[in-house]
């Protein structure tokens, strides 16, 4: 499986995950950013790649001081490994 491919898996973990919380605003918005990050890795360009990596950078931000709650905690989890397969595909393109 590619590093994008692993990216998506780890990037759909997460929706399932805020699809819990999709009648909040933060719920929704997350949603939102997920999607458009797969919409991205349609096409995985140089640019794409640093752009959803700069968007889970953004997330990881805005969540960090609530980690202490297992359900961002396992989220956050997901991301950073989405964030890392995206670096190592980065590297190759």
């Amino acid at each position: 499986m590619s590093k994008i491919e692993d990216a998506i898996r780890e990037i759909e973990t997460c929706e399932e995950i805020a699809r819990q919380y999709e009648h909040t605003r933060r719920g929704a918005r997350a949603l939102e950013a997920l999607r458009q990050m797969k919409d991205l890795l349609k096409n995985p360009t140089k640019e794409n790649i640093d752009q959803c990596i700069s968007m889970i950078e953004m997330g990881e931000e805005a969540l960090s001081s609530h980690k202490y709650m297992s359900v961002i905690d396992e989220f956050l989890n997901h991301l950073s490994k989405a964030k890392e397969c995206l670096r190592k595909a980065a590297e190759k393109t």
